[in-house]
């Protein structure tokens, strides 16, 4: 499933620090986040239409989702920030390493500060998720690298 993968496409697209303008349904601001609260509600209600049996209006919200991330990448590629493979599986893993190293460990600590064991838990499970995608790109770039 591609799911994950669009989140990690959008924190991607936010360090540019640019809008992305999305012409077909006039979503546009100056942080960009209504394109992003877009992408981001097709893809919970992906999950609650398949949660309650409706696989095909499921993948209604999926196909949406997946045309904003394409019409973003196309807005990328005209202004020209779209990088060789090589440059962004370093980046990736890069992104990864820093959400190991500071990110999940202070999520994981104020949730356990907070008494709220159950956000703890979920973000253990991503700070181990974070790890095995961090070897992943890392052995994907020495791979091309070889």
């Amino acid at each position: 499933m591609l799911l994950p993968s669009y989140f990690r496409y959008l924190k991607y697209l936010s360090k540019f620090k640019r809008p992305i303008f999305i012409l077909e349904n006039g979503l546009a601001d100056k942080k960009d986040k209504l394109r992003k609260n877009f992408i981001k509600n097709h893809l919970i209600w992906v999950h609650k239409a398949i949660e309650e049996g409706y696989v095909e209006i499921a993948q209604l919200f999926r196909e949406a989702a997946g045309a904003e991330v394409v019409h973003a990448l196309n807005h990328l590629k005209t202004m020209g920030v779209v990088k060789t493979t090589g440059e962004n599986l370093k980046e990736a893993a890069e992104g990864e390493n820093l959400q190991i190293i500071s990110m999940y460990p202070k999520f994981i600590k104020e949730a356990e500060a907070e008494g709220r064991q159950e956000a703890a838990e979920s973000f253990r499970l991503a700070f181990e998720r974070e790890k095995h995608h961090r070897t992943m790109f890392q052995q994907a770039l020495k791979k091309l690298n070889q």
